[in-house]
């Protein structure tokens, strides 16, 4: 476990989350996300494969029901004093040992749970899964936990912060591994490789030999070339051979740090030849409206209002058509976290607050663009994490 990660920290999440249930008269909460086993306990470098449940009533540790396969797996990873693994389920026949996760849950809950009246689930839940347990517990009141546990984890503690900062110099790697092989007649792929290389190996050496984590990170590698792939903000890393004179679309927002978020992109040009009108202004426009999304950012104002600076740039200049996002999401220690900063979301900024802002401009079969930095909001405004300057000019 990294230095900064402490015991005291996890104990110190937990207590908050647990309040948050009690305000909200949830006296279970059943928790699938791999952003909250992560948030609460450090739970990392698991594969998705097979559901682990994090398991929360208002007094105690955090319980984990889990597949048998991964219950030795995360008892070694994870601080007896933090959480435990409560109960397992396999898919062999042992006696005693449920053979379903909705088994394992259900015996949990009422062994240490038994008067529960309502159990709070995580709608991030696949749908066929979320019903399968409404019916187990169709006895008791359901509510939907997500808004409870996010509210708590956009509390940004030193912790989550300091993993965040590691994040960005790893993102920062990735791209520049990626820009060192933006040449014509190299293919995507290829680029995107030298970038996931860079990333990795700067990341296992932040990580000095632990074995709780890797350095690896999953995920495809967002980044489009050229006139049609460049206009689409998903496009993916393809076979396709960049050209000279075109430009390249890279997103380097892939988990890079234990699982954490992160926000970094950049337009890259191809070449020596002159990109055409189009393609510079779309790019102009889109480090505009990033920059003013970035100056509306303080304390007290909306994600709602922040949204709204870098539209009023993107719709001066004719692109809001194409729009194919919003202006940014809040950063926290998974893939997506709430809020998203977006037209007409009234949720206050408050310091401390963690943010990647990444306003996008397309137009079909000319191109894309958008520039993405990670910031933290403070008393005045906001601190760059990422490297504002990093690719910033063409």
């Amino acid at each position: 476990m990294l230095s900064f990660l402490s015991a005291d920290d996890f104990h110190g999440r937990i207590q908050r989350t647990q309040a948050a249930l009690a305000s909200a008269g949830i006296d279970v909460a059943i928790l699938s996300s791999f952003g909250d086993a992560r948030y609460l306990t450090g739970l990392d470098g698991l594969p998705e494969v097979r559901p682990v449940f994090t398991v929360l009533i208002q007094t105690g540790k955090v319980a984990f029901v889990a597949p048998a396969i991964e219950a030795p797996i995360i008892r070694n990873k994870v601080a007896e004093s933090v959480a435990e693994v409560a109960i397992e389920w396999g898919e062999w026949e042992k006696p005693g040992m449920a053979r379903t996760f909705v088994e394992a849950l259900v015996r949990h809950v009422e062994a240490v749970a038994p008067h529960a009246k309502t159990i709070g689930l995580d709608y991030s839940l696949a749908g066929k899964d979320l019903n399968i347990l409404r019916n187990a517990f169709r006895s008791k009141i359901i509510e939907d936990v997500s808004p409870v546990t996010l509210a708590v984890r956009a509390i940004k503690d030193d912790a989550l912060v300091a993993i965040v900062r590691l994040g960005a110099i790893v993102a920062e790697a990735k791209f520049k591994g990626i820009r060192d092989m933006t040449n014509p007649g190299v293919p995507e792929w290829e680029a995107a490789l030298a970038g996931y290389n860079a990333a990795v190996t700067t990341a296992a050496t932040i990580l000095e030999g632990d074995e709780d984590h890797s350095p690896l990170f999953s995920g495809l590698i967002v980044m489009g070339s050229g006139s049609d792939r460049s206009a689409n903000a998903h496009s993916v890393a393809s076979c396709r051979i960049m050209q000279d004179g075109e430009h390249v679309q890279i997103c380097c927002c892939t988990p890079p740090l234990l699982g954490h978020g992160m926000c970094f992109d950049r337009p890259v040009k191809i070449g020596d030849k002159d990109l055409p009108h189009g393609v510079r202004n779309i790019i102009r426009v889109a480090r505009e409206a990033q920059e003013a999304a970035l100056a509306a950012i303080r304390p007290g104002v909306t994600v709602g209002f922040v949204h709204d600076a870098a539209m009023e740039v993107i719709r001066r200049h004719g692109y809001e058509v194409g729009m194919q996002h919003g202006t940014g999401r809040a950063i926290c220690c998974a893939d997506t976290a709430i809020p998203r900063i977006m037209a007409g979301v009234e949720m206050v900024i408050h310091v401390g607050d963690l943010f990647g802002v990444e306003p996008g401009v397309y137009k079909e079969h000319v191109g894309g663009a958008r520039f993405g930095d990670t910031i933290r909001v403070t008393e005045t405004g906001y601190e760059a994490i990422t490297d504002l300057s990093l690719g910033r000019t063409m």
